[in-house]
């Protein structure tokens, strides 16, 4: 197994599109920017039709879609499909229709950019959406999301308004923070990097199943997390940890956001310590499907300082 390149996965998605249209459908080109709906509804089989129909059906799988351009990576002004809402899990969130909130997403990104070159250009590589969320009035979720990305809805991040103040783990600014939500998008970008490969390959089928079997104490949420959970978490606060030793060390953000940065960035030291701990501890009990799903974690994670020189069984 490796970490896929971008054209890779462009490539992995244009064979599932030969099955259904051949090799001359326009389709064929609008993968090139990875959009969710088309790219959900090849991996699922499903609502192909509909995702072809049109460059807005291929983002969200509605082609009155209102979609802003921010030089690749778009913004949905909240016209994506009402049945996809209703299929993930974002119970009590409706989309929401404020096209202002882009340009939130534009400043975030011009951050994102000055910190970090590489940040921004895997969050252009690897998300193509956002959509902005909004509490359901007639459901209302218990806990607001801040942001998230979902597998079977890939290169998409769901964002509220929360996004713009709180970072993990727990940590929340005063006010709106523009170094919050470039950070929650370079967030959710690395979730989907992570998808990415582990969608395309065999063994991921198997390591899902174990996962459920093999999970692993999470003290600071007082909860068991399945083991493919912890693995998406060590790979992005593994790559969360590198962007905040930039944003610390640069003057792009303003003091008080360093003080709950930096706060945010010992907190999660342990954390990430933990999480690979628990991934070495669970080696001994895997396939060797699983076992090479996590060494390949282990090489390809965007933190080389934290990666484990070899796997030992935990005292």
């Amino acid at each position: 197994m490796k970490l896929l390149k971008k054209e890779e996965v462009v490539e992995k998605y244009r064979q599932l599109l030969c099955e259904w249209h051949g090799h001359t459908h326009p389709a064929h080109d609008w993968l090139e920017q990875l959009p969710p709906f088309l790219c959900r509804a090849l991996i699922l089989e499903k609502d192909v039709a509909l995702a072809t129909e049109s460059i807005e059906c291929a983002y969200t799988g509605n082609e009155n879609a209102e979609l802003i351009d921010l030089g690749g990576l778009k913004v949905s002004s909240g016209d994506i499909s009402i049945e996809l809402v209703a299929s993930l899990p974002i119970e009590g969130h409706t989309p929401l229709a404020v096209p202002g909130l882009s340009d939130w997403n534009r400043k975030s990104l011009e951050l994102l950019g000055a910190l970090s070159e590489n940040a921004l250009a895997l969050t252009r590589e690897w998300s193509s959406l956002i959509v902005w969320l909004a509490p359901d009035r007639e459901n209302p979720p218990a806990t607001l999301l801040t942001s998230v990305a979902i597998p079977s809805f890939p290169h998409c991040s769901f964002m509220s308004v929360k996004a713009l103040r709180h970072i993990p783990a727990r940590h929340v600014f005063d006010g709106a923070s523009i170094y919050a939500l470039a950070e929650n998008i370079y967030h959710e970008s690395l979730h989907q990097q992570l998808n990415a490969s582990l969608i395309f390959d065999v063994k991921t089928t198997t390591f899902a199943e174990e996962s459920k079997l093999k999970k692993a104490h999470i003290p600071w949420r007082n909860v068991y997390w399945e083991l493919d959970r912890v693995l998406h978490a060590a790979w992005v606060y593994s790559g969360l940890q590198i962007l905040r030793e930039q944003a610390l060390e640069s003057n792009l953000i303003k003091d008080y956001e360093k003080i709950f940065l930096g706060g945010a960035y010992d907190e999660s030291k342990p954390r990430l310590e933990l999480l690979l701990s628990e991934l070495d501890r669970a080696i001994p009990h895997l396939s060797k499907e699983s076992k090479d799903i996590v060494e390949w974690f282990t090489h390809y994670m965007p933190n080389k300082s934290m990666q484990r020189i070899a796997y030992a069984p935990a005292d």
